[in-house]
């Protein structure tokens, strides 16, 4: 609190505040509340070294500075019913298009492990299992790939084959280590290094990591080996490699949880392991984890738990026409979804729907590999709802 009290007495003087937070006070409850920080380092033509490297310096303490601790004296600005947003900000200098965003939306997760000395593990799940949590709410809308191995070139190579594919990610999301350059004034991030890769052997992974480091400029990534201590050679730790360590604490991570049964969301994790599986290359590994987090969230569902989101919410539609002896009303509904272009990621779901309810029973229905693993057990579910009422 002290930090952040007075971070704001010197940020935000009363004599140049007030018209400020009055202005904060008024806003709607819709609407949200956002503290911008502007570091502009240009300087004038001809301006000296020292000078130069000076003003980078300073940009980087400002920007580091942890203005989410702003406290008014009465609460954090970051907390409460109107939550004020902080912003970081760097003048920008180039023109970039505009990219066309539209579902589902494609994110490629990166998770780079070069540990030593001055790099210790990071929990996989650490930044991975939020990420993933929050595509669980949005099933369909939202495509993820794991980057294996997470090295520079392999980046460079995904990027270009997705754009040559018309399928340019939207979001890069990078789990790993980074550091900043504070004369520089541009971030770095820790990959690790492609030599290293795939060295094992006699089933003992005998991994060695080096740092490689790529500089985002203007948003577009500059490929080079920073000349900086934190990137001097350092003796390097032997590890497992990056997608054991995930499967290890993926599996720690259910085996630990299990006591708390379905408050653990065990599904999750399974789904998660799933992906890295498929990523990794093994199908079978992959389809039996998908199966696995099928199996839970049936449980689930089978001992009361409720689905809110669009899949559950059409699921339990379907069910409550055909129990009431009305299939031409859920055939309708099924009908029109199918046209919406909005409903486009829930055609493979409508499609088994459509199916069920011309009549079919078929288990297997659920098999197919488009489908979410929360839409598959959907299915499942649906069919022993129908088959215990007769239907």
């Amino acid at each position: 609190m002290k930090w952040g009290r007075l971070l704001h007495d010197v940020a935000l003087p009363v004599v140049h505040r007030e018209n400020v937070m009055k202005a904060w006070e008024k806003t709607g409850d819709q609407a949200g509340r956002r503290f911008s920080v502007l570091v502009d380092v240009a300087l004038k033509d001809g301006a000296p070294e020292a000078d130069v490297k000076a003003a980078q310096e300073a940009a980087t303490l400002l920007l580091a500075l942890p203005w989410e601790l702003l406290h008014n004296g009465r609460s954090y600005l970051f907390q409460g019913a109107k939550p004020t947003r902080v912003r970081r900000r760097l003048p920008g200098t180039e023109v970039f298009g505009v990219p066309v965003v539209a579902t589902p939306i494609r994110i490629l997760l990166v998770t780079a492990r070069p540990e030593d000395d001055l790099c210790g593990y990071i929990d996989h799940r650490a930044s991975a299992q939020p990420l993933v949590e929050a595509m669980e709410a949005l099933p369909g809308l939202v495509q993820i790939h794991v980057l294996s191995p997470p090295t520079l070139p392999a980046l460079r190579q995904e990027l270009d084959r997705a754009r040559d594919a018309t399928q340019p990610y939207h979001v890069v999301h990078f789990d790993g280590h980074g550091v900043y350059d504070k004369q520089v004034g541009l971030g770095g991030l820790c990959f690790e290094h492609p030599d290293d890769t795939d060295q094992f052997g006699s089933g003992v992974p005998a991994l060695v990591k080096r740092k490689t480091n790529t500089r985002i400029i203007a948003g577009r990534p500059f490929f080079g080996f920073p000349n900086s201590p934190i990137f001097s050679a350092l003796p390097a730790q032997c590890r497992s490699h990056p997608m054991d360590e995930a499967r290890q604490e993926i599996r720690r991570a259910i085996e630990c949880d299990a006591q708390f049964g379905h408050a653990s969301e065990p599904w999750k994790p399974w789904s998660t392991l799933a992906g890295i599986e498929t990523d990794a290359g093994h199908p079978a590994a992959a389809a039996e984890a998908k199966g696995k987090a099928i199996a839970c969230y049936l449980a689930y569902r089978r001992d009361g738990g409720e689905n809110h989101d669009g899949p559950g919410r059409l699921a339990f539609d379907v069910t409550q026409s055909l129990r009431a002896g009305d299939p031409a009303q859920a055939a309708t509904l099924l009908q029109q979804l199918a046209a919406d272009p909005d409903a486009a990621s829930l055609l493979p779901f409508i499609r088994v729907l459509q199916a069920i309810v011309a009549g079919r029973r078929d288990r297997t229905l659920a098999d197919a590999p488009e489908l979410h693993y929360t839409m598959a057990a959907e299915i499942l579910f649906l069919i022993e709802t129908l088959e215990k009422t007769g239907k």
